[in-house]
């Protein structure tokens, strides 16, 4: 393992802080989740705040722990699609409130070996799974990612395989370990069109809207094994061996005093922005340009999501940063915070209609298990170029003086 903010022969502490606070003020920034460990397990938690000045941060966990004032914590943070380790001493044990010390470091803790593609339902990559021929339980499921190591499944069905009747899905439905002759994939983007291997179930588990399982396959290799390696490799980065760097966002309001006011907005950015609170609750408003809405007028979007374009999303805010998305929720499922958006395009004649990069930062509506209906999703621009940003906050201009819609 990477640590992250010293190595044996020492680094500044002061630097050691700014590293640290650069990750827990993104994760703050995108809600990355938590999971916090004591006596009792494991407990998710969310993270409310980051004290600079008090060289603290704060958490709500899911669930009342075994931790007393002065105690050492061990969390985890998943964040940008990685598992981020680190220990803190606790200053204030409360029910459903937990301010802990800045830890000193944060420590790169994946335990995956190979990178994995994420698959689109719409894709329809489905997995066949017996124990055997003869005897045992009989799966049927859609593939939900893959590896060259191995799959993960959400499960549709399952069956004894001797009576071939249904079996009631549940996480004891197969213990990890165990053995299966044939795993069957099909429809595997850029792949054969059948694919044939043996492997064993690595867990089963439910994630709130079904059972999920994970394979790992045994002796893959050759012609299969190429082919998955392409896929993955088209759709997924390389396991980082150390926590990539990461630099705080401390310019932006500095950058905003320097900066003129749009024509229409002479008041500056700060007056089309909450200085207090988000509509969300007690989360601090984050924005760092004028914001317009969208609804009902002539805009259209589209983007890719995992090599499957979206044209069903409407646009119902924008700004320089990001833009808000009424996304249909048999897509919204597939979203989750820190994903990437590619080849974003805003359609209107006001705008550049030019490729945007855009990550997941917020999800407002998404309910397990519903497939109808519409959810709001905030995305902030990555990689925007100076001349791009100017022509959207020149735009947002217009429309908020009233002489654009």
């Amino acid at each position: 393992m990477a640590l992250f903010g010293f190595s044996k022969g020492g680094k500044d502490p002061a630097k050691t802080d700014e590293l640290v606070l650069a990750y827990l003020e993104d994760a703050l920034r995108v809600r990355s989740p938590f999971l916090l460990k004591d006596k009792q397990g494991e407990t998710r938690a969310t993270l409310h705040s980051v004290d600079e000045e008090r060289g603290s941060f704060r958490l709500n966990p899911s669930a009342e722990l075994s931790l007393a004032n002065g105690g050492r914590l061990e969390f985890i943070l998943l964040h940008e699609g990685l598992r981020l380790g680190g220990s803190a001493t606790a200053l204030d044990v409360r029910p459903g409130v937990l301010n802990l010390h800045l830890p000193r470091a944060l420590e790169l803790r994946e335990r995956r070996r190979l990178p994995r593609a994420r698959l689109n339902p719409k894709e329809s990559a489905s997995l066949s799974a017996l124990q055997s021929l003869g005897e045992g339980v009989g799966l049927q499921g859609t593939l939900t990612n893959i590896s060259e190591g191995g799959i993960r499944l959400r499960v549709n069905k399952a069956i004894s395989i001797a009576t071939e009747k249904p079996l009631m899905l549940g996480t004891k439905l197969i213990t990890p370990g165990q053995a299966f002759e044939i795993l069957k994939l099909g429809k595997v983007p850029r792949c054969p069109a059948v694919m044939e291997c043996a492997g064993r179930a690595v867990y089963l588990s439910h994630d709130g809207d079904g059972i999920v399982m994970g394979f790992a396959f045994e002796h893959l290799q050759g012609a299969l094994s190429s082919a998955i390696q392409s896929l993955v490799s088209s759709r997924a980065a390389p396991l980082p061996t150390e926590l990539p760097t990461k630099a705080r966002r401390k310019q932006e309001k500095q950058e905003e005093a320097a900066t003129p006011a749009p024509k229409g907005l002479e008041n500056g950015p700060s007056a089309a922005r909450t200085s207090t609170q988000s509509a969300e609750g007690n989360w601090p408003e984050r924005r760092s340009f004028p914001r317009v809405s969208t609804s009902g007028k002539p805009y259209g979007v589209r983007f890719r999501l995992l090599d499957v374009e979206i044209r069903s999303a409407r646009l119902a805010n924008l700004s320089a940063s990001g833009c808000g998305l009424e996304v249909q929720m048999i897509d919204v499922r597939n979203l989750e915070l820190g994903l990437l958006l590619q080849d974003l395009y805003l359609e209107h004649p006001g705008l550049p209609l030019v490729p945007l990069q855009a990550v997941v930062v917020r999800i407002l509506g998404k309910v397990p298990g519903k497939t109808q209906g519409y959810a709001l999703v905030g995305v902030e621009f990555t990689g925007l170029s100076a001349q791009i940003q100017d022509q959207i906050t020149e735009h947002v201009a217009a429309c908020i003086g009233g002489d654009e819609g």
